[in-house]
């Protein structure tokens, strides 16, 4: 299996420390970049060029749909998981177009959206 480098994009500071922390504890993960808002995340998938995204659906200036967008246009092939507070039906129809590999709702405890994750990322991951 190898390890991958991970890109974590989310606008809540303390969400993302506290979620790079648990992220770095799993055995298949090298390394997590954050990036506080959509443009820095774009930035920061062409420079370090991660194995994955985890991206917040909403984020102030361009929300996760249109960073995602503007990301698809370079890069058509990297896993996404999408962090979302309010999972809808419009938002699911939206990403499947964008090719997105999981949606992890935001709203639950830190614990459970860690289980979450971890199984997305561990399956990607083992695919190699």
């Amino acid at each position: 299996m190898r390890k991958l480098k991970i890109l974590l994009v989310d606008d809540e500071k303390d969400f993302r420390k506290i979620m790079k922390v648990r992220i770095l504890s799993w055995e298949f993960v090298e390394h997590v970049l954050t990036a506080k808002n959509g443009e820095r995340g774009i930035d920061a998938v062409k420079k370090e060029e991660p194995d994955l995204i985890i991206l917040d659906y909403m984020m102030p200036g361009i929300n996760g749909v249109e960073t995602l967008k503007r990301i698809r246009k370079f890069n058509k092939d990297i896993p996404v998981v999408m962090f979302t507070a309010y999972p809808n039906k419009k938002s699911m129809e939206i990403t499947e177009k964008l090719n997105i590999t999981a949606f992890v709702p935001k709203w639950s405890e830190v614990n459970d959206i860690e289980k979450s994750l971890k199984t997305v990322v561990d399956s990607i991951a083992r695919r190699g």
